[in-house]
Protein backbone atom coordinates (compact mmCIF):
# COMPACT_ATOMS: atom_id res chain seq x y z
CA UNK A 1 0.00 0.00 0.00
CA UNK A 2 1.24 3.62 -0.88
CA UNK A 3 0.32 6.21 1.16
CA UNK A 4 0.07 9.62 -0.67
CA UNK A 5 0.80 12.81 0.94
CA UNK A 6 -2.44 15.35 1.40
CA UNK A 7 -2.51 18.14 -1.33
CA UNK A 8 -2.73 21.07 0.18
CA UNK A 9 -5.65 23.56 -1.58
CA UNK A 10 -5.18 26.68 0.17
CA UNK A 11 -3.56 27.87 3.92
CA UNK A 12 -4.42 31.02 5.62
CA UNK A 13 -2.62 32.02 8.88
CA UNK A 14 -4.74 32.50 12.38
CA UNK A 15 -1.92 32.88 14.76
CA UNK A 16 1.63 34.53 14.40
CA UNK A 17 3.43 34.71 17.67
CA UNK A 18 7.26 34.52 19.00
CA UNK A 19 6.99 31.08 19.56
CA UNK A 20 3.50 29.53 17.95
CA UNK A 21 2.35 29.95 14.75
CA UNK A 22 -0.96 28.63 13.88
CA UNK A 23 -2.31 28.16 10.17
CA UNK A 24 -5.77 26.92 8.69
CA UNK A 25 -5.40 24.30 5.92
CA UNK A 26 -7.65 23.38 3.10
CA UNK A 27 -6.21 19.97 2.17
CA UNK A 28 -7.43 16.92 -0.13
CA UNK A 29 -6.75 13.64 1.17
CA UNK A 30 -6.71 10.22 -0.83
CA UNK A 31 -9.93 9.70 -2.49
CA UNK A 32 -11.22 13.01 -3.01
CA UNK A 33 -12.00 13.82 0.87
CA UNK A 34 -11.76 17.68 1.57
CA UNK A 35 -11.23 19.03 5.16
CA UNK A 36 -11.65 22.44 5.10
CA UNK A 37 -9.91 23.70 8.68
CA UNK A 38 -7.14 21.43 9.34
CA UNK A 39 -5.11 23.08 11.46
CA UNK A 40 -1.24 23.09 11.78
CA UNK A 41 0.87 24.16 14.44
CA UNK A 42 4.68 25.66 14.02
CA UNK A 43 7.16 26.06 16.86
CA UNK A 44 10.69 26.44 17.34
CA UNK A 45 12.23 22.94 17.63
CA UNK A 46 13.84 21.97 20.77
CA UNK A 47 17.06 20.01 22.86
CA UNK A 48 17.15 18.01 25.89
CA UNK A 49 19.73 16.56 27.63
CA UNK A 50 20.48 13.33 29.72
CA UNK A 51 23.09 13.69 31.24
CA UNK A 52 24.62 11.82 34.28
CA UNK A 53 26.90 12.59 37.36
CA UNK A 54 30.41 10.83 38.29
CA UNK A 55 28.15 9.44 41.18
CA UNK A 56 25.41 7.65 38.63
CA UNK A 57 22.62 10.34 39.06
CA UNK A 58 20.18 11.67 36.28
CA UNK A 59 20.04 15.44 36.16
CA UNK A 60 17.08 16.60 36.00
CA UNK A 61 14.74 19.78 36.55
CA UNK A 62 11.64 21.00 37.93
CA UNK A 63 9.47 23.51 37.05
CA UNK A 64 5.89 25.08 37.00
CA UNK A 65 4.18 24.22 33.60
CA UNK A 66 1.12 26.51 32.63
CA UNK A 67 -0.47 24.12 30.37
CA UNK A 68 -0.11 20.94 32.84
CA UNK A 69 -1.28 23.66 35.45
CA UNK A 70 1.23 21.99 37.80
CA UNK A 71 5.22 21.50 38.11
CA UNK A 72 6.83 19.13 36.45
CA UNK A 73 9.89 16.82 36.93
CA UNK A 74 11.80 17.01 33.52
CA UNK A 75 14.95 16.85 31.33
CA UNK A 76 16.98 20.13 31.36
CA UNK A 77 15.94 21.20 27.95
CA UNK A 78 14.76 24.57 25.69
CA UNK A 79 14.53 25.78 21.99
CA UNK A 80 17.59 25.42 19.73
CA UNK A 81 18.90 29.14 18.57
CA UNK A 82 19.02 29.78 14.87
CA UNK A 83 22.26 28.33 13.29
CA UNK A 84 22.66 26.38 16.62
CA UNK A 85 23.18 22.43 16.42
CA UNK A 86 21.02 19.95 18.21
CA UNK A 87 23.77 18.55 20.31
CA UNK A 88 24.85 22.40 21.62
CA UNK A 89 22.10 23.09 22.54
CA UNK A 90 21.33 20.10 24.87
CA UNK A 91 24.92 21.10 26.36
CA UNK A 92 23.40 24.45 26.76
CA UNK A 93 20.39 23.96 28.40
CA UNK A 94 22.26 22.24 30.89
CA UNK A 95 24.58 24.95 31.64
CA UNK A 96 21.77 27.51 31.67
CA UNK A 97 19.23 25.56 33.45
CA UNK A 98 21.59 23.43 36.03
CA UNK A 99 25.29 24.59 36.56
CA UNK A 100 26.48 21.68 35.22
CA UNK A 101 28.90 21.02 32.44
CA UNK A 102 30.12 17.88 30.60
CA UNK A 103 32.95 17.23 28.28
CA UNK A 104 31.15 15.20 25.53
CA UNK A 105 27.53 14.61 24.36
CA UNK A 106 26.62 12.40 21.66
CA UNK A 107 23.10 13.02 19.77
CA UNK A 108 21.08 9.64 20.17
CA UNK A 109 17.52 10.60 18.89
CA UNK A 110 15.00 12.91 17.37
CA UNK A 111 11.26 12.72 17.17
CA UNK A 112 8.44 14.71 16.34
CA UNK A 113 6.40 15.44 20.12
CA UNK A 114 2.68 15.40 18.15
CA UNK A 115 3.06 14.67 14.56
CA UNK A 116 -0.21 15.33 13.35
CA UNK A 117 -0.50 18.67 13.64
CA UNK A 118 2.90 19.92 15.05
CA UNK A 119 5.92 20.51 12.92
CA UNK A 120 8.72 20.73 15.63
CA UNK A 121 11.64 18.36 16.34
CA UNK A 122 12.37 17.39 20.07
CA UNK A 123 16.59 16.70 19.40
CA UNK A 124 17.82 14.87 22.67
CA UNK A 125 21.79 14.31 24.01
CA UNK A 126 23.01 11.97 26.27
CA UNK A 127 26.37 12.74 28.12
CA UNK A 128 28.51 11.16 31.34
CA UNK A 129 30.49 12.83 33.85
CA UNK A 130 28.31 16.03 34.79
CA UNK A 131 29.75 18.39 37.36
CA UNK A 132 28.21 21.42 38.79
CA UNK A 133 30.46 24.22 37.55
CA UNK A 134 28.96 27.53 37.63
CA UNK A 135 25.48 28.56 39.16
CA UNK A 136 21.89 28.72 37.16
CA UNK A 137 21.63 31.10 34.47
CA UNK A 138 17.93 31.43 34.25
CA UNK A 139 16.27 33.39 32.17
CA UNK A 140 13.43 35.92 33.31
CA UNK A 141 10.60 33.47 32.83
CA UNK A 142 12.50 30.85 34.85
CA UNK A 143 12.18 29.39 37.84
CA UNK A 144 13.72 26.11 37.73
CA UNK A 145 15.17 23.49 40.52
CA UNK A 146 17.93 21.46 40.05
CA UNK A 147 17.04 17.51 41.23
CA UNK A 148 19.89 14.61 41.03
CA UNK A 149 18.27 11.33 40.83
CA UNK A 150 20.18 8.19 41.27
CA UNK A 151 20.07 5.63 38.39
CA UNK A 152 18.78 3.20 41.29
CA UNK A 153 15.37 5.03 41.79
CA UNK A 154 14.83 6.24 38.11
CA UNK A 155 11.31 4.17 37.72
CA UNK A 156 10.05 6.29 41.18
CA UNK A 157 10.89 9.77 38.60
CA UNK A 158 9.88 8.07 35.92
CA UNK A 159 6.27 7.91 37.16
CA UNK A 160 6.02 11.70 38.65
CA UNK A 161 7.17 12.83 34.97
CA UNK A 162 4.14 13.82 32.91
CA UNK A 163 6.48 15.31 29.79
CA UNK A 164 5.59 11.87 27.95
CA UNK A 165 8.50 12.51 25.31
CA UNK A 166 11.13 13.19 28.31
CA UNK A 167 9.71 9.87 29.25
CA UNK A 168 10.42 8.42 26.33
CA UNK A 169 13.99 9.38 25.78
CA UNK A 170 14.99 8.19 29.10
CA UNK A 171 13.18 4.63 28.48
CA UNK A 172 14.89 4.51 25.42
CA UNK A 173 18.57 5.39 26.68
CA UNK A 174 17.78 2.96 29.28
CA UNK A 175 16.83 0.36 26.63
CA UNK A 176 19.80 0.95 25.06
CA UNK A 177 21.90 0.58 27.73
CA UNK A 178 23.25 4.48 27.94
CA UNK A 179 22.06 5.18 31.63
Amino acid sequence: MVLTPWEVLEQRPLLDKRYLRVSEHRVRLPGDVVLDDFCVVESPSWAAMLCTTTHQELILVRQYRHGHEGTSLELPAGIIDEGERPVDAALRELREETGYRCEDATAFWQVRPEPARHRQWAHFAIAKAGRRETDQELEESENICVELCPLAHLDDALAEMVHGVHVAAILLALRRGLL
